[in-house]
């Protein structure tokens, strides 16, 4: 949950009306999640809630992404966005309707 208000990301610095906030160092997570899982696509997402529970807020704005080395690019969104991306995301490529056992496998393996 974040307060409302209008955020701005580059990927290095995060701000919620024109005051610095700490950043997030999820993108370093990522980069393993991909190590891990080559030849697979691993994307990321970080959703940003309002308390309010409006799902169109808060507003993000973002500048060039900037990732730091060794980190992927982290994507904030709200929630109406995140449905939106998440969607375009699964109707690219080739298997839409295809489940990759060894992949979905090693996941569940690695969350026990």
């Amino acid at each position: 949950m974040w307060a409302d208000g209008v955020y701005w990301w580059d990927n290095k610095q995060l701000f919620r009306n024109g005051r610095e906030l700490k950043a997030f160092v999820l993108g370093a997570g990522v980069e393993a999640l991909r190590a891990a899982y080559p030849g697979y696509v691993v994307e990321d997402w970080t959703v940003l809630h309002s308390p309010t529970g409006r799902l169109s807020l808060p507003s993000v704005e973002r500048a060039d992404i900037f990732p730091l080395p060794g980190r992927a690019p982290i994507r904030l969104v709200t929630p109406l966005e995140l449905v939106s991306e998440v969607h375009a995301f699964l109707a690219e490529g080739v298997a839409l309707h295809t489940v990759q056992v060894p992949a979905l496998a090693g996941l569940l393996r690695s969350m026990l």
